[in-house]
């Protein structure tokens, strides 16, 4: 959790430098590691999003 609260600052702090590559990169980071996590998750937890 503390990685995904730096990376929303991560975030914020390039959308605040008014530099629009910035915030659009530091998103696709956040974004990529987000992913991994969730197909960490789904690999050890396999049906955990089925109905």
């Amino acid at each position: 959790m503390e990685e995904t609260f730096a990376e929303h600052g991560e975030i914020l702090n390039a959308i605040a430098l008014r530099r629009p590559e910035r915030p659009c990169e530091a998103m696709g980071l956040h974004l990529d590691h987000v992913l991994r996590q969730l197909q960490t998750f789904v690999a050890q937890h396999p049906g955990f999003f089925e109905d």
